[in-house]
């Protein structure tokens, strides 16, 4: 019997990526056992708009994925035209990949107001949700759409329910910080992989 692949997909503008997206991304496959995680560059993310260019955010996020074997960069968003939404983009992972279990990565923020997104009823059609949820400690929590597990049940008011809640240590970094850091001129040594502070030092970007 040919068992199904699970395929997680975690989107962000990554302007840039850091340790504590892959971290996230990391634990997100060890955690659900997934077959790939992919990292998907937001080409033209409708409420922000980034720094670098899609193709200079993507060449980041592309380096990065190369240290891990699970991980892997895609131009899911990167080659269709924009605005971009998850619905669609999940829409577009599910032709590619039909026979495939996908688990959608998302922080709770965002998760909270699952509703207001555009057609939240294809995202939950197609992806097994997951909840990356950030503590005043600095560890994450990953609640998991999937009523099957040995964790104690975990329910946010706006997410769907038998929601399950999965701990890790997490990485105190953001792309906000990241930027401020290089446009003083401080080391980002320890916030993001070599090839990624490398590529940001070719380009000079986020200087000011």
């Amino acid at each position: 019997m040919i068992q199904t692949r699970k395929i997680g997909f975690y989107g962000g503008s990554f302007d840039p990526i850091h340790w504590g997206h892959l971290g996230a991304a990391i634990e997100f496959g060890y955690q659900l056992g997934l077959d790939k995680v992919l990292l998907s560059p937001t080409g033209d993310p409708p409420h922000k708009t980034p720094r670098a260019t899609p193709e200079q955010r993507f060449e980041m996020v592309r380096r990065a994925a190369l240290e891990y074997p699970l991980l892997e960069a895609t131009r899911l968003e990167l080659d269709f035209p924009g605005p971009h939404y998850t619905a669609q983009t999940l829409e577009r992972l599910h032709d590619l990949e039909p026979e495939s279990q996908i688990f959608l990565l998302t922080g709770r923020d965002a998760a909270m107001s699952l509703e207001t997104w555009f057609e939240p009823e294809t995202i939950l059609r197609l992806a097994t949700l997951v909840v990356a949820d950030r503590e005043n400690s600095g560890g994450v929590s990953l609640a998991v759409t999937e009523p099957k597990s040995v964790f104690a049940p975990y329910t946010l008011q706006a997410l769907p329910s038998g929601t399950l809640e999965l701990h890790w240590l997490g990485v105190n970094a953001s792309s906000t910080i990241v930027r401020a850091r290089i446009a003083q001129g401080a080391p980002i040594e320890y916030l993001v992989p070599k090839s990624v502070n490398q590529f940001i030092t070719k380009h000079q970007l986020y200087r000011n």
